[in-house]
């Protein structure tokens, strides 16, 4: 296994907003691009998803291979 790797995702995105003023439904599409790193036995990702115009997520994770 390499020990920099990169990664890509797309998936459908729906979104539910309710409460005593309004409510709402929203789909669309959703992406993100990452980049991570194995170290021994603990892997380090980075990756950042867009998810609408004004929202988007930064993520930093560490998973453990035993």
């Amino acid at each position: 296994e390499e020990p920099v790797f990169f990664k890509a995702k797309v998936g459908y995105l729906r979104e539910e907003i309710s409460n005593s003023f309004m409510e709402e439904t929203e789909t669309g599409l959703s992406a993100g691009i990452g980049v991570g790193g194995r170290f021994g036995p603990v892997s380090i990702e980075t990756e950042f998803t867009f998810i609408e115009e004004d929202a988007d997520l930064l993520s930093l994770g560490a998973h453990f291979h035993f």
